[in-house]
């Protein structure tokens, strides 16, 4: 069982990397190589923290999550408004059905090499890059007033959803990433992005709930809740952070970071072998 004290210090970092776009299952991967201790079934030790970060989502996005089901219930006899799109709804419904769908499609088959990914530096390296350069071209995003969420833009923000499961690549990092070079407006990518990720990351606890029930009924639960506990407690403050620096369009500055990390950790792995 993790001392209580690194699993303080994952919690913290989780809550920080959840939502900036530098990836939290890179810097668990990490942590997990470097910590003689953490011997935790990373992807499930990963899904907990997210459980933290995920009420963190919940209360920021209560307006737009609230309005959703308005929507819902209100459409819920008309599966063509509730489901497609349509140029002048500000309906996510649709984005959010046919996004979660692909990630779904992509990142069920890719679980168990994601899962490996973890113990593989040269594998966080390459994804570390891959972050990198989707935030540095941001830079030169043109946003439109007019851009409105199609088919397109969902599966293609839905699929660098699926494409975040490996250790390194941030999944708010590919998602807003991908939604600002498709011209969506800094608002409505980061609100997008964050509202994707509530029924991916949803579904993945249901189902790692599932398949880990010996760790569920395990002594050391209350280690994975005290952990999901302080990352919401981290993870709220970072949210309101990203968004800020979103509106700002700062956002490529993290790019810088996760660039300098993978020579890092390049750095390490040659000093010490």
């Amino acid at each position: 069982m993790l001392p209580l004290r690194v699993l303080l210090f994952l919690a913290i970092l989780q809550g920080i990397t959840e939502f900036l776009p530098i990836s939290s299952s890179g810097h668990l991967a990490i942590s997990q190589l470097l910590i003689p201790s953490f011997q935790e079934p990373a992807l499930v030790f990963d899904l907990f923290l997210h459980l933290g970060t995920l009420i963190a989502t919940f209360i920021y996005f209560r307006k737009e999550i609230l309005d959703l089901f308005r929507t819902l219930f209100s459409h819920i006899g008309n599966p063509q408004k509730l489901f497609w799109f349509h140029s002048d709804s500000k309906n996510y419904i649709p984005a959010l059905f046919w996004g979660t769908l692909i990630t779904g499609l992509i990142a069920f088959p890719i679980k168990d090499i994601a899962e490996n990914a973890f113990t593989n530096f040269h594998c966080i390296i390459g994804a570390f890059v891959i972050t990198s350069v989707l935030l540095f071209i941001t830079r030169y995003a043109k946003e439109s007033a007019h851009k409105t969420i199609g088919i397109k833009e969902a599966l293609l923000i839905g699929i660098f959803q699926a494409i975040a499961i490996f250790p390194g690549i941030s999944r708010s990092g590919a998602t807003i990433a991908i939604a600002l070079l498709l011209g969506l407006q800094k608002k409505e990518a980061f609100t997008l992005s964050f509202l994707l990720s509530i029924p991916a990351i949803s579904g993945s606890l249901i189902i790692e709930c599932f398949n880990m029930r010996d760790i569920l009924l395990a002594k050391n639960i209350m280690h994975y809740l005290s952990g999901s506990f302080v990352a919401f407690i981290v993870g709220y403050p970072s949210l309101i952070l990203l968004s800020k620096i979103i509106q700002r369009a700062k956002f490529y500055y993290f790019s810088y970071y996760c660039f300098a990390l993978a020579i890092v950790i390049i750095f390490y792995l040659y000093t010490t072998t």
